[in-house]
């Protein structure tokens, strides 16, 4: 049940997404959503697609560094009003921008349509100084359903029917 979900989650992150597309002028280019950005000093954001980056905010992100690990506080938003699976990664780095072999792996939650969720992380490390967030919509596995063939399903139906006629007639 739980991979149904997500697989209509993602159904539904795919449909708002088509369907909140801003209205351009013709020959107007369509805004494009920062896929990249830094928000905050030291926090730098990465959003895996055009579409995580319209229905997904990273917001408030900041640094404490007053006790002996930083600690990192920000905010995920779910602009849309779906509910959406949501995968991110904190990934703790030193002061020349080099990943730190204690970064976290992915995290996920789920966002209910037009709310937040608060998230911390702390850095493992006294060199961690900077910080990077992905975010991405988690991966659906397809599922294979055999469907009867319909030349297949019609004989059958034909051999019912021809049997409820034979016992009619009996």
């Amino acid at each position: 049940m739980n991979k149904l979900s997500l697989i209509a989650a993602a159904s539904a992150l795919i449909l708002v997404g088509c369907a909140q597309q801003p209205v351009s002028q013709p020959g107007t280019p369509e805004p494009v959503p920062v896929l990249s950005a830094e928000i905050a000093p030291g926090v730098s954001v990465h959003y895996d697609n055009e579409l995580v980056a319209r229905m997904v905010g990273v917001q408030n992100a900041r640094i404490n560094t007053s006790a002996r690990l930083p600690k990192l506080t920000f905010q995920i938003r779910n602009f849309s009003s779906q509910r959406l699976p949501i995968e991110y990664q904190v990934e703790w780095r030193d002061a020349d921008g080099a990943p730190l072999l204690v970064s976290n792996g992915w995290l996920q939650t789920h966002l209910s349509g037009n709310t937040e969720k608060a998230v911390q992380s702390i850095g493992k490390s006294v060199d961690a100084k900077t910080v990077a967030i992905t975010v991405r919509v988690p991966n659906v596995t397809q599922f294979y359903s055999a469907e009867p063939d319909p030349v297949e399903m019609m004989r059958m139906q034909q051999q019912y029917n021809q049997q409820l006629l034979n016992g009619a007639n009996q």
